[in-house]
């Protein structure tokens, strides 16, 4: 079934094809890098604009060919990093951002440019941004993590925080349309018992960026955090994976 709902996209096609990569890579071609050198919990995968992959994790990166089945090795990331977030902006680059570095939550962003296969520092976010949720919107991204929401815009190289008032805390987000995101999930602020164990939300909303807005437009059949949701060609939005429940969070 999973399969099946990711063929229906082309790049969660591609995606498939590089977690099988990774999962069972015997026989798998690799130039400078293994799969092996990876966090598989804790990379991040982005589709280029030539349907090839670019992963990220902890302080190695590399471009996956899909067609071939080939790593290649690119410059490595100037911020070793986990648990982070990445997104393909519109001019074909994509920023990096979030995460965990070095045993503490990450403010630092970079932007992969893939003409020359390095990456340059970006600004730095207004706060940690533990495991963030990013999303195209314009010619730059929205990163969502905790209760904020920042807009990073590349033609100034800046992060601004967004007024916005989430309800619920790390929703996944998904660009439905220009000036339009779906948040799903996140936390809710009901904590269970005295460890601090709060549970999973089943927010659907949907935020106007014009207006700041946020509008509920329903309930997930199952509260989900850390999950992903992605948007198919139909106009369904297909959620995978979660977690019920969340006692802290470690970097």
């Amino acid at each position: 079934m999973v399969a099946l709902i990711l063929r229906i996209h082309r790049c969660l096609d591609r995606q498939l094809t590089l977690v099988r990569a990774l999962s069972t890579f015997s026989g798998l071609v690799s130039t400078s890098v293994t799969p092996s050198q990876f966090s598989r919990m804790d990379l991040s995968s982005t589709v280029l604009g030539d349907g090839n992959v670019l992963i990220v994790g902890g302080d190695v990166a590399a471009v996956f060919d899909p067609s071939t089945n080939v790593f290649t090795k690119v410059g490595d990331p100037l911020v070793p990093r986990k648990g982070h977030s990445a997104v393909l902006l519109a001019n074909s680059t994509v920023l990096v951002a979030g995460g965990s570095s070095l045993g503490r939550f990450a403010t630092s962003a970079e932007v992969y440019d893939p003409s020359v296969r390095q990456f340059r520092t970006a600004a730095p976010l207004s706060a940690p941004a533990p495991r963030p949720s990013l999303v195209a919107a314009g010619d730059g991204a929205l990163l969502v993590t905790g209760d904020r929401i920042e807009r990073y815009s590349p033609g100034n190289d800046t992060f601004t925080l967004v007024d916005v008032t989430l309800p619920a805390s790390g929703p996944t987000v998904v660009r439905i349309s220009e000036g339009l995101v779906l948040l799903t999930g996140g936390l809710s602020s009901e904590v269970l018992d005295r460890s601090g164990t709060v549970r999973a939300s089943d927010l659907v909303a949907l935020l106007d960026l014009t207006t700041g807005s946020i509008r509920t437009l329903g309930k997930m059949t199952t509260p989900r955090f850390l999950h992903t949701a992605t948007l198919l060609e139909d106009g369904l939005c297909s959620s995978l994976g979660a977690t019920a429940t969340r006692t802290g969070m470690r970097p």
